[in-house]
């Protein structure tokens, strides 16, 4: 008898835990222009729209500002659409891997970031979740020919606790 009571014990706490639900971007991509620099610091980034799912059929998108902000729209798992939130960078290191405007590649280190991430929904819920990613700088033409620079994020994966 004291088994069953232990299993139901462990049931009853796997159930009531929330679950972990990670979403990645299936492709590298390119955020909004940063500047006329090659992109450092992590306040100058800007990446809108980052197209994400967690392999279950559900997608969403995900929205991050360097300066403190995030927007999330994950229906699967957040309620209520396209909910504003902060971010808390973790690490930031910067790369050493360059792709020009003719695609030519140097260097061989993308650089990293983490950041921890929180949002409140309609229902006042409050969400938490880890970004993980690896960047390059990527140099694109403009009006005034190839001057900006962008990061590419080569991996973008967020975790949702």
């Amino acid at each position: 008898m004291k088994w069953l009571a232990a299993a139901v014990a462990v049931l009853a706490l796997a159930c009531s835990s929330k679950a972990q639900v990670t979403y990645t971007d299936p492709s590298p991509f390119l955020c909004k222009a940063a500047s006329l620099q090659p992109v450092y610091p992590f306040s100058n980034f800007m990446c809108w729209g980052i197209q994400v799912e967690d392999g279950n059929g559900n997608t969403g998108a995900f929205y991050f500002m360097g300066n403190g902000r995030v927007e999330v729209w994950l229906p699967g798992t957040i309620p209520g659409g396209l909910t504003l939130g902060t971010l808390t960078l973790t690490s930031f290191t910067p790369t050493e891997q360059f792709e020009a405007c003719n695609g030519t590649v140097t260097g061989s280190t993308p650089g990293t970031f983490t950041f921890d991430w929180s949002v409140v929904d309609v229902n006042g819920t409050t969400h938490t979740g880890t970004v993980t990613s690896t960047w390059i700088d990527k140099q694109v033409a403009g009006g005034n020919g190839c001057k900006w620079h962008h990061p590419k994020l080569l991996t973008f994966s967020t975790t949702v606790n």
